[in-house]
């Protein structure tokens, strides 16, 4: 893929997460795996999602409640370390195969429920023992699919959109992507799963992905999130489709 479709795709991405609080490597990871190995996709797309999470979620920890962002924290890292072990040994086909799944599944979701602008009305909701249960499942989920594909986000927030308002929701998983991203750029790098010439070309792409989501942070609140949701849902199911018909 050449360096400016690549651009492009981290821009696109970034501009989704600036807008959303999500979605940057939901959205880059298979359309950047349409054209290169998943695993690059996955170092390209973290390791600029990384530097975006810094900026956008740079006060985010001090306003959420510490004891929900680590019960849904803790094992998302444990689950990357999982994911990160299959996806050494699982067979390229696979991982596309999967990554075409969890995309797909997300997309619809998203064409068949579109975002609500507002979130059920109390947070405390998410303060009970089988909410927190619930969370912990949803991070050692999508820890494990983050490991093996890269996008962590489904199964957190499928948990978010039951129990948390829109506002809480994204500053939660600002909070929360942001230390799972450097996470797994250490795994890929530390298991060799990503050439190092991927890592460097991720650092130049850093300025493309911040401005996007400086653009998509402007841009917050002047789309319904009702269109908001189904467009993204409309690219989702393309990139789809183009991983399965590779």
């Amino acid at each position: 893929m050449s360096p400016i479709l690549v651009a492009l795709v981290l821009f696109i991405g970034n501009v989704v997460k600036g807008m959303a609080g999500f979605g940057g490597p939901l959205l880059a990871i298979p359309l950047l795996s349409l054209g290169m190995p998943t695993a690059d996709a996955m170092m390209l797309s973290i390791l600029t999602d990384l530097a975006t999470s810094m900026w956008l979620g740079v006060d985010a920890w001090r306003r959420v409640p510490t004891r929900l962002a680590l019960t849904i924290l803790i094992p998302l890292l444990l689950g990357q370390v999982l994911g990160t072990e299959l996806l050494a040994v699982l067979p390229v086909p696979t991982v596309r195969a999967l990554l075409a799944i969890v995309v797909g599944a997300f997309a619809l979701s998203l064409l068949l429920r579109p975002v609500r602008p507002q979130g059920p009305p109390g947070d405390a909701l998410a303060q009970t023992p089988r909410a927190l249960a619930l969370a912990a499942i949803a991070g050692l989920a999508g820890g494990v699919m983050s490991g093996v594909v890269g996008p962590a986000g489904p199964p957190v927030i499928a948990w978010v959109r039951r129990h948390l308002s829109d506002a809480s929701g994204r500053l939660l998983m600002l909070a929360v992507f942001f230390p799972t991203s450097a996470w797994l750029v250490a795994l890929l790098l530390a298991k060799g799963l990503t050439a190092p010439s991927v890592f460097w070309l991720s650092l130049a792409m850093t300025p493309v992905a911040m401005a996007g989501a400086w653009a998509g942070k402007r841009m917050a609140g002047t789309v319904s999130p009702a269109t908001f949701g189904r467009t993204i849902g409309v690219v989702l199911m393309a990139a789809a489709l183009g991983l399965v018909a590779r």
